[in-house]
Order: C-alpha cells, then structure tokens, then sequence
C-alpha cells in the first residue's frame, strides 16, 4: 500500500463522488479534504450526512448537488439536514416512503426546487398534533398516502377539518 502523512492535503478531483468514498478519504487525513470541484454527491442519506456534515472534514462547495439512494423510508429530520448543507438540489425521488414529525415531513416535500421527492412518495406522519392546514398541505404534496394514525389531535377551522378528514 501508500503510506502518506495523516495530514496530507487532499483535493478531490472529478464531478462526481460517492459519499461513502468521500467519508474514507476524509478517515485518512486530518487536513481538510477538499472537494470543491464535486458537483454532485450520490449516496444514502446516511452516507450523505457523514460526507457533508463537517466542511472542516470535507470542504463540498456550497451548491452541491446530492442524489440520495433509497436505503429504506426517507427520515425526514436526515434529509433537511442534508438540504440544509448546500443550496443546490438535494434528489430524494427514489424515497417511496418518507417519516417524522408534521414539521419535519412538510419541511422536506415543501420546496421541490430545493428537495425533489417523488410525485407519488407515501408520508408517514409520527405520534404528536397537527394543525388541519398543514394535513392539507402535506396531502396536496403527493398522490401518495398521508398516513396520519399516529397524529392524536388536529386542530383547525371547521372546512380545514372538513377536507383534511374528507381526503
């Protein structure tokens, strides 16, 4: 094998790295890694956050793309982490599934310039209150199911109720 110094500047060259790539190359060094010329990240969600979490440990520029792959239900509160990294286009299509709190859910199917998901993507709703108007919200997000069991108390204007339980 190579034996370098622990300190070692690396540049990532290329437009594109997988996360889980990056993260190995960023074990490797104590200097930052920097990955300024990689305009697209691919990977999990997981792989994704341990690769753009630190711009201390890897250095991504600021409009990165990122395509994550699908490693089971997309967590939403994982996902808008990621989004918050970069101002580029988080790819979240090949999610079918996506789960967490009202808020964190809505935060990431709202803004599909920012984060695209899946026309179709399922949202799973966890334990906690709603307001009728962000049901709807989040129902007019998808064709797919809004699975709201879990939600144990909504609160709105009578039509707001009257179309969130009617959907």
């Amino acid at each position: 094998g190579i034996v370098s110094s622990p300190n070692a500047a690396v540049t990532v060259t290329g437009t594109t790295a997988q996360a889980a790539d990056l993260s190995v190359v960023e074990g490797y060094t104590t200097a930052t890694v920097n990955a300024l010329a990689v305009s697209l990240i691919e990977g999990t969600a997981t792989e994704v956050l341990a690769a753009v979490d630190n711009q201390a440990d890897t250095d991504t520029a600021a409009n990165v793309a990122i395509t994550l792959s699908n490693d089971g239900n997309g967590i939403a509160a994982t996902m808008n982490a990621i989004d918050a990294t970069t101002t580029g286009l988080v790819n979240a299509t090949a999610y079918t599934t996506i789960t967490g709190t009202v808020s964190a859910v809505l935060d990431a199917v709202n803004d599909q310039a920012q984060m695209d998901t899946a026309a179709n993507v399922a949202l799973t709703l966890a334990a906690g209150t709603a307001t009728a108007a962000d049901l709807n919200t989040l129902d007019a997000a998808t064709t797919g199911l809004v699975d709201a069991v879990a939600i144990t108390s909504i609160t709105g204007t009578a039509a707001e109720l009257e179309d969130a339980i009617d959907d």
